[in-house]
């Protein structure tokens, strides 16, 4: 098998089509079209690219990126209610909403601004199967991490040592509840090899259904459950990491 570094970045498919200028009932259009779709991410990337980023305005909608921002993180982290969250969801888009229909021509930019694209150049190893290594490889060319490694778990020759992160993803394993014999001992497969990388490189994240394992290695394993949840814990890791150097 072999072990190959993730392509770079390539321009999304959800990118909305570049113009050399923006009218204002073509921008409110295509900013609908993605609020509709609830595609939340992509109407900012809209907005910051074609309005003022000056004044009022500019303050408003960087206070509504931000309203997003926290509330995703406390929704992902399980902080808030789903009762609450879902209502402060719908008092959030209401004001995306509100601040889409006031828009006016002169808020608009002669000239598409440059979004600055935050790229994550950390050195990060990930161990999976053939099943989700595209999968994989997309997530992390979609969130412009751009300097990635995805391996097989057949392949033993890369050298973990050179890695600042580990991820395992082990989505294929069964839930440690009402197991077999053998589904016992696939797991135990896996966190034998799991504890031999983490022997050799401490820092790692457990990617798929709750494991029993992760009680006895907390100090050295975080645990993710979906794709919201790894980006999270990778830059949690990542700046747990950074704070130790």
């Amino acid at each position: 098998m072999y072990c190959n570094t993730v392509l770079p970045v390539r321009v999304s498919r959800y990118t909305c089509k570049t113009l050399k200028i923006m009218d204002l009932d073509t921008l409110k259009e295509q900013a609908m079209e993605y609020f509709e779709a609830d595609r939340i991410d992509n109407l900012f990337d809209l907005l910051k690219k074609y309005l003022i980023d000056e004044g009022e305005v500019s303050n408003d909608l960087s206070m509504l990126i931000n309203r997003n921002s926290s509330l995703t993180r406390s929704g992902h982290n399980g902080i808030l209610d789903d009762r609450y969250f879902e209502t402060s969801k719908n008092k959030l888009r209401k004001s995306i909403l509100d601040f889409v229909k006031q828009l006016k021509g002169d808020y608009i930019v002669s000239s598409p601004n440059e979004l600055k694209v935050k790229e994550i150049k950390t050195k990060i190893l990930v161990f999976t199967t053939s099943k989700f290594e595209a999968d994989l490889r997309e997530y992390f060319d979609k969130l412009h991490f751009t300097n990635v490694t995805i391996c097989l778990y057949t392949d033993v020759n890369v050298e973990i040592e050179e890695f600042i992160l580990l991820v395992f993803d082990n989505r294929d394993l069964p839930s440690n509840r009402n197991l077999t014999d053998e589904q016992k001992q696939t797991i135990k497969i896996r966190t034998d090899f799991m504890e031999k990388c983490l022997g050799k490189n401490p820092y790692g994240i457990h990617f798929g259904n709750y494991l029993e394992w992760l009680n006895f290695n907390r100090e050295y394993a975080n645990a993710a459950n979906s794709s919201f949840t790894l980006f999270a814990r990778i830059k949690e890791m990542l700046e747990f990491l950074e704070a130790l150097e």
